[in-house]
């Protein structure tokens, strides 16, 4: 503070004559100013007498007591001065020091900004504005993910939409993604929703869940329920299992906050509901379906995922483009789905593995995958290209025991335990483990090892789950069911779905035919196989569905339910057989929240299901994608490189 505001602050206070000595006394003012001050007066005509009066006291001697009093004030005031000097003297070290340090910041600031002129960027290597193209066997129809027959094309799907979870790329664990799930009681789901940009830019509410899942469940009002709908052939959902029908209740509290009410706890609703884009979950917006109707969206998706919809050619082509507005940026953590690394993603028509290889090679293509590992076996040890193994499906012919009759009228044979048994052991499994695969694949159960709560190799093995090849004993089989001449009936498969089907099926059909099961092969192509003309027809309990022998493929599964919902419980869209206790197991699991339990639970519906013979659980197969050189594909430890992965291909620059 300096000496002039500190008088004029001081010049406002009515001040006793001791105070004003001290502050006199702080500010430095000489012995002579404190007698001028403390003797002032309004007379001027006193002032020579007085001034006499002083000069005669100060000749006289002066007591030692009063001497000392007067020195006080020039000891307090000697003090206070060098208590002022070192004050300053301590602030002018003070300032040198932050002076100091002030170019010391200077200079390291300068130096990191050195570093980071000469140090790349993040992602200084990946050409960001590059066009990563692939290829996928065979183009589904529609680009509506819902409607059954455009549900299958889930190269759009999973690209174009988004689920509400992902999962976690190195554990499997459930991770926020468009919305953030919380059980706040065992029957009570409520989930913060993201403010997520569509592709048309407009914000992602709780309202657009609640239509989801109505939509899904055939109950949406603004095509009441598909009734009405514009689409030219027509729509229903295929997904009704999935749907908010099933539920107690699916409200949006406000735009932010979506709950949903159960009717039983669910272990595993969440992960059921909303496992991915691809096949069940994706999220639509209301306003855009709504406006633009069902024939409209089966064309031109729109959703919140990395890519928006350019373009697609029937059996040609699709065209993408980087959504650069989406909700997980660039540079986001966690390898999940998030902005691509690249700028445009083109997806050739190619129903040829060859076609695909070639185009590797050549250059028209950056990566494949989905590939037979033996389609593969040329790329070993050549550096030119990386091969990423991974489990992938499981392959599981399965019995219509829905019809009782067959095509003739006859009784149905698979109903007959002994029939379906004998099919299984009259398979010989490693024959084709070892000359149409790589020799290392295993006989699954109704899904995959990944499974959550999936046996051991000793629970398998102490269950006699391992169908050894046994044609005799299966013979012996036919003969104790009364069919020890065989039967007729039809192997309905899938083509173009998954590579090897078509061959595997030879196999299948030749060892039957020792028992005398004698098996003729009618194909469909994936865009009908998977609707009401194909397996569906023979599904959830309907008794007129085409007998025989129908093929089914399932992924790899963190948890069984999605399984359980379509392919095991009566009510299944794929259900083509079950019992009451595999019924009843399948839904225990499904209500057990302690999770110790629940594996238990699982892992005995596994051994009853599978002891029942209701499946010809065939193989668990590996797939194989490669990429050529200058281009990676990043994963986690249990991520699978699919079609919802495309965001992380990442092709460098040359």
């Amino acid at each position: 503070m300096t000496e002039r505001n500190y008088w004029t602050r001081m010049s406002r206070k009515h001040l006793t004559r001791r105070a004003l000595l001290r502050s006199s006394a702080r500010a430095g003012v000489g012995a002579a100013g404190l007698a001028l001050v403390g003797c002032g007066d309004d007379d001027d005509d006193a002032q020579p007498a007085a001034a006499q009066a002083q000069q005669q006291q100060q000749d006289q001697p002066q007591p030692a007591a009063q001497q000392q009093q007067q020195d006080q004030p020039q000891q307090q005031a000697a003090q206070q001065q060098a208590m002022q000097e070192q004050q300053q003297q301590q602030a002018e070290q003070q300032a040198q020091q932050a002076e100091a340090q002030q170019q010391t910041a200077q200079e390291e600031a300068q130096q990191q900004a050195e570093q980071q002129a000469v140090a790349p960027a993040p992602f200084a290597d990946i050409d960001l504005d590059a066009t990563i193209t692939t290829a996928v066997a065979r183009d589904g129809g529609g680009l509506d993910p819902i409607r059954s027959g455009s549900h299958v094309n889930y190269i759009s799907h999973g690209n174009v939409y988004d689920a509400g979870i992902v999962f976690d790329p190195d554990d499997n664990s459930i991770r926020p993604h468009m919305i953030a799930p919380e059980f706040v009681d065992d029957v009570t789901m409520v989930a913060q929703v993201m403010p997520a940009l569509f592709h048309d830019g407009s914000i992602l509410t709780a309202e657009d869940l609640v239509f989801t899942y109505e939509r899904m469940g055939n109950i949406a009002e603004y095509h009441q329920g598909g009734e009405t709908t514009d689409h030219p052939a027509g729509w229903t959902s295929a997904r009704v299992s999935f749907g908010s029908q099933n539920w107690v209740s699916s409200q949006a509290v406000d735009e932010r906050t979506w709950k949903v009410e159960l009717s039983a706890p669910d272990a595993a609703w969440v992960s059921n509901q909303m496992p991915n884009a691809s096949t069940v979950g994706a999220i639509f917006s209301k306003a855009y379906v709504e406006s633009v109707g069902d024939a409209a969206m089966d064309r031109e998706p729109m959703g919140t995922g990395p890519y928006r919809f350019v373009s697609h050619t029937d059996d040609t082509d699709f065209v993408m483009t980087r959504f650069d507005d989406h909700l997980k940026p660039l540079d986001h953590p966690v390898n999940v789905k998030h902005v691509p690394f690249h700028k445009d993603l083109k997806v050739l028509i190619r129903p040829e593995v060859l076609t695909q290889i070639a185009g590797l090679e050549v250059g028209e293509l950056d990566v494949v995958y989905g590939l037979a590992t033996k389609d593969v076996e040329g790329f070993i040890d050549d550096p030119d290209y990386t091969i990423h193994y991974q489990g992938a499906t499981t392959m599981l012919p399965r019995f219509n025991l829905n019809n009782p009759v067959f095509e003739d009228g006859s009784p149905n044979p698979f109903l007959d335990i002994r029939v379906r048994e004998a099919a299984n052991i009259a398979v010989n499994r490693q024959a084709i483990i070892d000359g149409l695969l790589t020799g290392t694949e295993k006989q699954p159960m109704f899904t995959g090892r990944s499974a959550f709560g999936y046996p051991t190799e000793e629970e398998i093995e102490a269950a006699g789950l391992m169908f050894d090849y046994d044609p005799d004993r299966a013979r012996e089989l036919m003969a104790e069911a009364g069919y020890a001449d065989g039967f007729d009936t039809t192997f309905h498969i899938v083509i173009g779905f998954s590579p090897g089907i078509p061959e595997m099926a030879l196999a299948v059909q030749q060892d039957l035919a020792a028992i005398g099961i004698r098996l003729t092969i009618k194909e469909y192509p994936a865009s009908e196989y998977f609707t009401d003309a194909g397996i569906r027809q023979a599904g959830a309990g309907r008794t007129d569905g085409a007998p025989g022998i129908w093929w089914f493929i399932d992924g790899q599964r963190t948890d069984i339910q999605t399984t359980v919902n379509i392919s095991i419980l009566p009510e299944g869209v794929y259900t083509l057989g079950s019992s009451e206790e595999v019924t009843a197991l399948a839904r225990a699991q499904r209500l057990e929240l302690d999770p110790n339990r629940r594996s238990e639970l699982i892992s005995q519906l596994f051994i009853e299901h599978t002891l029942g013979y209701y499946m010809l659980p065939l193989v668990e197969i590996q797939t194989a994608g490669v990429v050529r050189s200058g281009v990676r594909w990043p994963a986690g430890k249990v991520q699978p490189r699919g079609n919802e992965q495309l965001f992380a291909v990442q092709k460098l620059k040359a």
